[in-house]
């Protein structure tokens, strides 16, 4: 278990993820656990899900889904959460032993509409310095069909590769360090770094 899954999570992705579980418990009758297990689960309730009208699915399910996806993914990595106020475009989860951060929501929603959305922070956004070589080895997968490409647990399973990769490179150049919430905040253009 990370440092960062020991470190609860802000009380408003906690509920949203809580209520993720309950959606999926009352539509497919299976339990989430909050592993990497379950996203087949979760993917499965997604493509239920996208039968009904979009706009409601997307209002209502992209943020629990998501919020559900990034705690899935803070267990799993040194991640944290990035969520201030209710304006689910500016959350995201960062990770502290890379330079990677990105909006599960986001992604969540681009798994239910199976297209990239634009503002919301889907996109994987890492170092331009890494981001020639992360290329590279991302466009040597194999091809897959829309709806898998979109799918959560395929998503989390390029994300496990980014972080791989990406912890190797640092390694390897020796640029290894720990990348606090100010360093993202500068980053990412947010509120000035937090003063000590």
């Amino acid at each position: 278990m990370t440092e960062s899954a020991r470190t609860a999570p802000p009380s408003q992705v906690a509920e949203l993820a809580l209520a993720c579980v309950d959606y999926v418990r009352r539509a497919v009758g299976a339990e989430l656990d909050y592993t990497p297990d379950t996203l087949p689960i979760l993917d499965e309730y997604l493509r239920k899900a996208r039968g009904t009208a979009q706009a409601e699915i997307v209002r209502l399910v992209a943020p629990a889904v998501g919020a559900y996806f990034g705690e899935v993914l803070r267990r799993s990595f040194d991640c944290r959460w990035h969520a201030p106020g209710s304006e689910f475009s500016s959350w995201r989860v960062e990770f502290a032993r890379c330079f990677l951060y990105f909006n599960p929501i986001g992604m969540a929603v681009e798994a239910i509409q199976l297209e990239d959305t634009a503002g919301l922070g889907a996109t994987i956004v890492t170092s331009d310095d890494a981001l020639a070589d992360l290329r590279a080895q991302l466009e040597r997968a194999a091809p897959v069909r829309v709806e898998d490409y979109y799918a959560l647990t395929t998503r989390f399973e390029v994300i496990d590769q980014i972080v791989h990769f990406l912890m190797v490179r640092s390694r390897e150049l020796g640029t290894g360090r720990e990348y606090d919430a100010d360093f993202y905040r500068a980053q990412a253009k947010d509120e000035p770094p937090a003063q000590a």
